[in-house]
């Protein structure tokens, strides 16, 4: 509600004699409130700036005076008006009430203006600490952040005022720019100990916010150590073989699993992240590194950024590929036979004649050693293999390591022997049955049979069996046998042995002389005899002896 107040001076009558004096009546000056009307609305705690107008039919701007209250309180003393006729006061207010200004003039006449005000209440900041972070390990050689969200309902970031204390070291001296994110970060270093950290933000009308953080501040940070365990340096390895990387990650300050491990390549990139077992170990396989010479870096990294980095160099490629053409599996051959070893071996990586070639048998060990020739063969001759069954491998090798095999078998086999051949009877008669006993050996302790041929007076016949009969048999006749032997795999030398049919002894089978009694001189005595020969007919011859 507006009023105004107005203050009249009488004018005063003298009465003297015939003498009257007038003079005219004083008008008192007029005030109006212009800024605001009547119920406005302002902010707690904020200035509000009031200009009200004067003015006076008899006085001049600068005779007036002008006072403005807030209820009963003077809050903007009295002054003159300006040469405009105006008047301003600013006010800070806490709640509703009336505004009042007064004016009077140079005869004490006045008036005033009077409007109600509401106020409406404000808030305090708000704000959200993001760092530091209780529970978090800080170091007194690291830079901690301080960052923090400061909001308010009625002022710009521009208009607050933010400080960050520390039980410790006091007054922080950091950035406290707010950003148009109303965010607020900066950097410093703290004593070791333990700190009551502050932010403390206040708004144009003197209301603030603290949030406080208590944070452990140790000493210096011990960088953490790391090491791979495998593979190892200059290993190789094939295209899309997975490959077990292994290693220690270990920190002196926090347990070994807030650890973070990066494995990458120089040409993949990063290809693995982890964090340890509290042991500090690791392991994990990876298939899927490009072909090429590898620089695999480990780097673990701590809490606030602490660093260790080592390296390992591996070769990742395609094998060399080899093959055994000579011998071919399952060959044979005799001791001391010339045998042939051939291979041929192909490359994608690297020249061909750059390969190592090592030829191995299992029963003789290294055979041969070398490259293959620009055509990528490989080829010797050996005649002194040991006898035996050889596992005979060839293996191709690049230059990073990479290797492939083949495998053949093969035999080398000792001839067996004939150590005897007896022929009995002896000696042989035409009715005997002839019989060849023969012994055999083999230093490879192979069963060894024989083949046999007999030769009657030089002549090949059909006999292949170890006995004659009787009734092939004639006197004087050279039988000779040739045995060969075998081990199942070869036959050895044939060893001959003869003998001659012999003359049997005619025999007398039955002698008589008649009479045998009632002899005289004058009787004539007849002596009979039988007499046989296998071999042929015979006829007895009489001797007689008196």
């Amino acid at each position: 509600m507006r009023s105004t107040l107005l203050l009249l001076s009488v004018g005063m009558v003298a009465c003297g004699g015939e003498n009257v004096i007038d003079k005219q009546e004083n008008k008192a000056p007029t005030i109006l409130i212009m800024s605001h009307s009547d119920g406005a609305s302002v902010q707690e705690g904020y200035t509000e700036s009031f200009r009200a107008t004067v003015s006076d039919d008899d006085d001049e701007f600068y005779e007036l005076s002008v006072a403005w209250y807030v209820g009963e309180d003077l809050v903007c003393d009295w002054e003159v008006a300006s040469i405009a006729g105006e008047s301003f006061c600013d006010v800070v207010f806490s709640e509703s009430t009336n505004v009042i200004v007064e004016v009077r003039d140079t005869e004490g006449a006045g008036a005033r203006d009077e409007v109600s005000i509401v106020v409406e209440p404000t808030e305090a900041p708000v704000i959200q600490l993001v760092t530091p972070i209780q529970g978090q390990n800080y170091y007194s050689d690291q830079l901690i952040q301080f960052s923090a969200v400061v909001t308010d309902a009625e002022d710009d970031a521009s208009a607050l005022s933010v400080v960050w204390t520390s039980s410790l070291d006091g007054e922080l001296s950091l950035d406290t720019t707010i950003d148009s994110n109303n965010e607020l970060s900066d950097f410093t270093y703290l004593n070791e100990g333990n700190h009551a950290i502050e932010i403390r933000a206040e708004d144009s009308t003197g209301k603030f916010t603290t949030e406080e953080v208590v944070i452990q501040v140790g000493g210096a940070n011990t960088i953490p150590t790391c090491s791979f365990t495998g593979p190892i340096q200059e290993d190789a390895f094939v295209v899309g073989e997975s490959i077990l990387f292994q290693g220690l990650a270990e920190d002196d300050d926090i347990p070994n699993s807030q650890l973070q491990v990066e494995v990458s390549s120089n040409i993949d990139g990063v290809f693995q992240s982890l964090s340890p077992f509290t042991d500090g170990s690791f392991s994990f396989g990876f298939n899927g590194l490009s072909n090429g010479t590898h620089t695999i870096t480990l780097l673990v990294t701590d809490e606030v950024g602490g660093e260790c980095s080592t390296g390992v160099l591996i070769y990742v490629g395609n094998p060399p590929m080899v093959s055994i053409n000579e011998p071919l599996d399952g060959a044979l051959y005799a001791v001391g036979e010339s045998i042939s070893l051939n291979a041929t071996v192909s490359d994608s990586d690297e020249p061909v004649n750059q390969v190592s070639i090592v030829w191995t048998s299992d029963v003789d060990g290294e055979l041969f050693s070398g490259n293959p020739n620009a055509q990528g063969v490989s080829q010797f001759v050996r005649s002194d293999l040991t006898a035996g069954v050889h596992a005979l491998t060839a293996s191709a090798t690049d230059s990073t390591g990479l290797m492939s095999d083949d495998l053949v078998s093969f035999r080398v086999n000792t001839l067996p022997v004939v150590d005897s051949i007896v022929l009995s009877p002896d000696p042989l008669y035409s009715n005997d049955t002839l019989t060849a006993a023969v012994t055999f050996s083999d230093v490879d302790g192979q069963t060894v049979t024989g083949t046999y041929a007999w030769y009657e007076d030089g002549t090949l016949t059909a006999f292949t069996g170890g006995n004659i009969n009787a009734s092939e048999l004639d006197v004087g006749e050279v039988w000779t046998v040739r045995v060969t032997p075998n081990d199942g795999y070869h036959d050895g030398d044939y060893l001959e042995q003869s003998i001659t049919v012999s003359n049997t002894a005619p025999t007398v089978s039955s002698v008589s002389i008649a009479p045998s009694t009632g002899l005289y001189n004058d009787t004539v005595v007849t002596c009979t005899a039988t007499a046989t020969d296998i071999d042929q007919t015979v006829t007895p011859v009489y001797t007689w002896d008196v």
